[in-house]
C-alpha cells in the first residue's frame, strides 16, 4: 500500500515543480501571457488532483476510501483554489482525516482564483494598450470571465463535498466527479474556439510577446 502513496506523492511533486517553473517564465513574455501560463499550469494541477480525488486516490490507495478522506481530498483542492489568505483555507481537515501530502511545499500560497483575477486585470491592461487584436479582445475577455465562473462553481462543489452528510461517502464521491468535470472544462482544449476552450484556448489566442 505504501508504494501507491509514494507514486501519488511523486505525481503531486511533479505538478508543483511544473507550477514553480511557470512562475519563472522568460522575461520577454508579456505580463498577460505570463499570468495566463501560471493559471493554466495551476488548473492542470487541479485537474490531476480532482481526477485522483474522484477515484479516491489523492491521499490513500485505491479501494481504501471513507467519507473523511473524501472530505480531506475536497479540502485540499479547495485550498488550491482559494489560497492561503482565504477563510476557506484549512490545514486541519474535517473529522481529522489522514493528513494531506505536502502539495504546498513549493506553492506560493496564492489560489487559482486570485491568479485568474490578476489575469483578468492584465488582460484589460493589454487590451487598453492595443496589444490584443480587436477581433480577439471581446472573446478573450468573455472567456476569462467564464473561467472565473467555472472556478467559483468548483469552489462551491468542493465545499459541498466537505459538507456531505455523515456516512454518505457516495454523495461526496459524486460531487468530486462533478468537480473533476468542472475543472476539466476550465482547462478546456487549445483546438476549441474561445468561449468553449477554457484556459488552453486563452493561451492559444494570446500574443506571444
Amino acid at each position: 500500500m505504501w508504494h501507491r502513496s509514494l507514486i501519488v506523492f511523486i505525481m503531486l511533486a511533479g505538478m508543483i515543480g511544473v507550477f514553480s517553473s511557470a512562475q519563472t517564465d522568460q522575461p520577454s513574455t508579456s505580463p498577460v501571457r505570463k499570468e495566463a501560463n501560471i493559471v493554466l499550469t495551476m488548473v492542470n494541477s487541479a485537474v490531476k488532483m480532482a481526477v485522483l480525488a474522484a477515484n479516491g486516490e489523492l491521499f490513500v490507495p485505491s479501494g481504501v476510501v471513507s467519507l473523511p478522506n473524501r472530505q480531506a481530498e475536497a479540502q485540499e483542492i479547495l485550498n488550491f483554489l482559494v489560497g492561503k489568505n482565504s477563510s476557506d483555507f484549512k490545514t486541519e481537515y474535517k473529522n481529522q482525516a489522514k493528513p494531506p501530502l505536502p502539495i504546498a511545499a513549493s506553492w506560493d500560497g496564492v489560489g487559482i482564483q486570485e491568479h485568474t483575477e490578476k489575469l483578468n486585470s492584465e488582460l484589460e491592461g493589454a487590451i487598453s494598450r492595443g496589444e490584443i487584436p480587436v477581433g480577439s479582445a471581446k472573446l478573450l475577455r468573455a472567456t476569462v470571465l467564464e473561467i472565473m465562473a467555472l472556478l467559483k462553481k468548483s469552489v462551491e462543489l468542493a465545499k459541498d463535498a466537505i459538507a456531505a452528510p455523515s456516512q454518505n461517502e457516495r454523495q461526496a464521491k459524486e460531487i468530486l466527479v462533478d468537480l473533476k468535470l468542472t475543472l476539466t472544462a476550465t482547462r478546456g482544449s487549445r483546438e476549441d474556439p474561445l468561449l468553449e476552450g477554457g484556459m488552453r484556448s486563452v493561451m492559444g489566442n494570446l500574443p506571444t510577446r
